[in-house]
């Protein structure tokens, strides 16, 4: 077998890796004009913004909540995973991957299903879940979901096919306010490094398979994007596959992926106080 080649795309900075600058090369990001954020949701969410052509990046430290991961009936995004939750005519609806009998929750269908719960007013801006005693004024269907795992309340999507109850729990939602405060914190700490505001983004690119799938009404509920209008909100796909594959391609975008990762300034979250801060203030759902 004859030798290869083998080309690695340069890192940005310890948690923003190659993906990231690859991401932005599919992205065109340095050539966009105005104001951009794009988001690579994960374990670690890398967040890229930009303003005319001037790039900073981070990577905050979002768990594994969105993966399914510490979350009690969380699964991947595979046949039987509960993908699409919503509240329509005072009881709930669901969808489920490959139309399978329900195993589980994907992490669209968690955004999904914290948006719906916050919609009918079972869940609490805090975060807190109405226990079934606060639930009179909730439509019947809807508080009979309402059930104790415990000591604490939680929430029944469905049952298997043998029976086991699909349960969100308020651990569960705990999980997805530290995720999604830490996104939004991370957004907000680079929009305030580029002075500017949310209200003036042109655009939030959302890459990788769950950027795809999660329901960008959904996500806007739960205060995981920055507040801009739904249609603002653009998911790229596997914006790094492409990136990829375009260095491998030619060497002008090989050596513009260098361009990129050089030109992007990393700002580091651990001891920033202004991602504290900002970190505090997004734990509310909705904000």
């Amino acid at each position: 077998m004859p030798p290869a080649a083998v080309h690695l795309l340069p890192n940005i900075a310890g948690h923003v890796g190659s993906d990231i600058t690859a991401m932005m090369l599919a992205a065109g990001i340095d050539k966009l004009r105005g104001n951009h954020v794009a988001i690579d949701i994960g374990t670690n969410g890398e967040v890229v913004a930009v303003r005319d052509g001037e790039m900073v990046c981070c990577s905050t430290a979002a768990g594994p909540a969105f993966e399914g991961a510490c979350i009690r009936s969380g699964m991947r995004a595979a046949a039987g995973a509960i993908e699409r939750v919503d509240v329509i005519d005072g009881d709930l609806s669901i969808a489920v991957i490959d139309d399978a009998p329900p195993l589980g929750l994907c992490g669209s269908g968690l955004i999904d299903a914290i948006a719906a719960l916050l919609n009918c007013g079972a869940l609490l801006p805090s975060g807190r879940l109405l226990m079934k005693e606060e639930a009179a004024n909730l439509p019947p269907a809807i508080a009979a979901r309402i059930v104790e795992e415990n000591g604490a309340p939680a929430f029944l999507l469905a049952t298997t096919a043998v029976g086991t109850p699909i349960l969100l729990t308020q651990q569960d939602i705990g999980e997805v306010q530290l995720a999604k405060a830490a996104i939004l914190a991370g957004i907000r700490t680079l929009l305030q490094e580029l002075g500017i505001s949310e209200d003036v983004l042109d655009s939030v690119l959302l890459a990788g398979a769950f950027g795809n799938y999660i329901r960008r009404e959904s996500a806007l509920a739960i205060g995981l994007l920055p507040a801009v209008s739904a249609e603002k909100i653009i998911p790229i796909g596997n914006a790094a596959g492409a990136g990829a594959s375009m260095a491998l391609l030619s060497l002008d975008e090989r050596k513009r992926a260098a361009e990129l990762a050089a030109a992007a300034r990393h700002i580091e979250l651990s001891m920033n106080e202004v991602f504290q801060e900002f970190y505090i203030s997004a734990m509310q759902f909705g904000s």
